[in-house]
Order: C-alpha cells, then structure tokens, then sequence
C-alpha cells in the first residue's frame, strides 16, 4: 500500500505528529518520521528494542543507588512476604498429610462417613424419581467425569442444597445437582448456595 507523501511543512500546518517523505533514511528506512524530533520513526522503534531494556536497567539501577532505603524496604517486604508464602503452603502440605495419616490410621471411621453418606443420599432419593430422572442424574456424573479429563481440573457433582445442610436438606434429583470445580464444591461444605 503506497502512503500518501506529506512534506513537514505540510505537517506542521496541518497539525500533524508525523510526515512521510517516500525517501529513505540514512539507515535506509522508508518510514514516516516524527515532525517534532525529525527522526525516522523505524530507527526510533530499532533502537528502542536493542536500547530500551538496557535503558530501563540502568534508570532502575539509578534509582536504587538515589534511594538505597527505599529499596531495602522494598526487598525486604517481598523476602518477607515470600517468606510468608512459604510458611502457609508448608502448612497446607503438613495438613494435608496428617489428613492423610489419620484416614490411614482410622479406616473404620472413614468407611462409616462414607456408608453413613451413602445412606443419607439413599434416603434423599425420591420414591417418585423416574427412569428419566436416573439417566438425568448419570448424564450429570458424565459431565463431570468429562470436564475433568478435559480441563485437568477436579469437578464435582454438587448438590445445592445439601443432603444435609444446617438450615435445609435436600433432595438427590436432577434439579438439586450441578456439576462445579472440586475445591469450590469442598470450600462450600454442607452449605446451600442457590444456583
């Protein structure tokens, strides 16, 4: 595409920030140039890239040695905070395994959480429940099943009101399930959360 050639003249009546010349520049650049500095605006471009990072380091580095107390404090409040990070995912990972250990240790308590589970969802299951109902439900495991595999992310198949919650129990019927990521589905809890 041929750019139309303004003069700087032209330009600067007009109001313009650029001008175009059709010739190149002393580096051979056939650019639109910049009416206030007169510099081809490739070569500007050029040597930001090649110039512009060392640039930043060098001002960075000016500014360290104008303010040595505020950089202290800036590095020492991220060293801390990093500190801080690490100390709080040590402790998940120590949580996590004595949770870990305890199942280990108490295989009886967690098959009776599990059957006691089961039974409260048997209990939850309507009489009236149809075949369609079933298959609904299925459909929703699938889902769930499915959204894990694709995204790497656990799901849930979630009821939103729970099979026993504090202020309500609900129903296992397709109305009452959605299929959420795991750790939203185990930060709830038993809690209720209209969908």
């Amino acid at each position: 595409m041929m750019r139309a050639v303004v003069t700087l003249s032209d330009a600067k009546a007009a109001g313009l920030k650029r001008y175009f010349t059709g010739k190149p520049c002393k580096r051979g650049h056939v650019a639109e140039r910049s009416v206030s500095a007169k510099a081809c605006l490739a070569c500007h471009s050029e040597k930001m890239r090649t110039k512009g990072a060392e640039s930043r380091k060098a001002a960075v580095r000016r500014w360290r040695e104008k303010n040595p107390d505020h950089y202290k404090e800036f590095y020492a409040n991220s060293a801390a905070e990093r500190e801080r990070c690490r100390g709080r995912r040590k402790a998940a990972e120590a949580s996590r395994e004595d949770a870990r250990q305890w199942r280990a240790r108490n295989p009886a308590k967690v098959a009776t959480a599990c059957a006691s589970r089961r039974a409260r969802k048997l209990q939850a299951t309507p009489p009236w429940q149809t075949e369609a109902d079933r298959a609904a439900i299925a459909a929703l495991y699938a889902e769930a099943r499915r959204m894990t595999e694709e995204t790497g992310i656990l799901h849930h198949v979630d009821h939103i009101a729970p099979l026993r919650g504090r202020a309500i129990c609900g129903l296992h019927v397709p109305g009452n399930l959605q299929v959420i990521p795991a750790n939203d589905n185990l930060r709830k809890s038993n809690g209720w959360a209209a969908a």
